[in-house]
C-alpha cells in the first residue's frame, strides 16, 4: 500500500505541472512495465546499467511495433520522470570522442587558420 501512495505522489506532483500530462504519464507507465513484465515498483531497485539496457531494447521494439519517435520519448520521459521523482538518475550515455581525436581536429583546426591567414596574405600582398 505503501507504494501505491509513492506513486499517487508522483502523480499528483506531475499533475501540479498538467493534468494531461499526469494521466499520460501514469498511462505510457503502466504500459511499459506491462511490456517489459515489471512494475513501477521493481523499477525503482534495478541498477542503473539495467535501466539503460531495458531503455534501449524498449526503443527497439517500440521502433519494430511502429510506434512515432514522439512516442517513444514520451515513454521514455515517462519513466525517467517516475525514476526522478524516486530520486534515480538515468544518464544518457554519448559517445565522446578519444581524446587523441579532440587533439587531431584542434591540430588540423590551426593548420587550416595558419593557411587560409597566409592566403589572405597572398591575396593582400
Amino acid at each position: 500500500m505503501l507504494k501505491a501512495k509513492v506513486l499517487k505522489r508522483w502523480c499528483d506532483n506531475v499533475a501540479r505541472g498538467s493534468v494531461i500530462t499526469a494521466d499520460v504519464y501514469l498511462r505510457r507507465l503502466g504500459h511499459f512495465c506491462n511490456e517489459v513484465k515489471t512494475t513501477p515498483n521493481m523499477l525503482l531497485e534495478m541498477k542503473e546499467d539495467e535501466f539503460y539496457d531495458l531503455f534501449l531494447d524498449t526503443v527497439s521494439i517500440m521502433e519494430k511495433k511502429g510506434h512515432s519517435g514522439s512516442y517513444i520519448h514520451s515513454t521514455l520521459k515517462a519513466i525517467k520522470s517516475w525514476l526522478l521523482n524516486n530520486r534515480i538518475q538515468v544518464r544518457n550515455r554519448k559517445n565522446v570522442p578519444a581524446f587523441s581525436r579532440v587533439l587531431e581536429v584542434l591540430n588540423f583546426s590551426k593548420f587550416l587558420i595558419t593557411w587560409i591567414g597566409l592566403k589572405l596574405l597572398m591575396v593582400e600582398g
